[in-house]
């Protein structure tokens, strides 16, 4: 029980690794930064895009463009939400890094509690961690993928309430922050983050039913 618990927090962590890969990110950027309402290019737009990620992931030397006018620049309240971003995102990355070991722990002691009863007995409680670790993470799926379907900005904004102070995520539709990442932006992050999260559940319910089943 407990092992497939650390599982699904390890999984959840990769696939946020995945998710701000820079090639990926640019990608998205590229498609869905917004021109109607931004007062800078396409380019800038995805620009800033690409700094934006690189800040909030915590790399060293990223300087954001700063100043009052919101449109053009990030101002002192966008300043402190995307650092309240970087702390989350740091959290999620220490988290993990803590559940690698953890879980390496834990199936060394299935390993070592199990052996006396042979290697059927060690494969179903292995097999039974990696279906419950694959289990939960496709049931979070479901859920936020059932609740943005109906009301992505509903889902969205229930989501940022668990970790940022209330309204602190909202910013005019012509603020720089907006126009370089904007819904769609989110929407194509969210699919690959939750596609990614969906792949890597499955194979682990796949391998885990075959170690019960043998």
């Amino acid at each position: 029980m407990v092992a497939g618990i650390v599982l699904m927090l390890v999984l959840v962590g990769s696939s946020f690794h995945i998710v701000l890969n820079f090639g990926i990110s640019h990608a998205i950027a590229e498609q869905t930064v917004d021109t109607v309402h931004g007062h800078v290019s396409h380019d800038r737009l995805v620009e800033v895009a690409d700094l934006t990620l690189a800040y909030v992931r915590g790399d060293a030397g990223i300087e954001l463009p700063q100043g009052s006018d919101e449109r053009v620049a990030y101002d002192e309240v966008t300043i402190a939400h995307l650092d309240d971003v970087t702390d989350f995102i740091a959290q999620i990355r220490t988290t993990t890094l803590v559940c690698i070991p953890v879980l390496a722990a834990l199936v060394a002691g299935i390993c070592l509690a199990e052996r006396k009863r042979g290697a059927a007995a060690l494969e179903r409680v292995l097999g039974g961690a990696l279906v419950l670790g694959g289990a939960l993470p496709i049931l979070l799926v479901a859920v936020i993928g059932v609740g943005c379907a109906i009301d992505f900005y509903a889902t969205f904004n229930f989501l940022h309430g668990f970790f940022f102070a209330s309204g602190s995520w909202y910013f005019a539709n012509d603020s720089l922050l907006i126009c370089s990442l904007p819904q769609d932006y989110w929407m194509g992050m969210g699919a690959v983050l939750l596609g990614s999260l969906a792949a890597m559940a499955v194979a682990c319910i796949v391998a885990g039913t075959l170690l019960v089943r043998r």
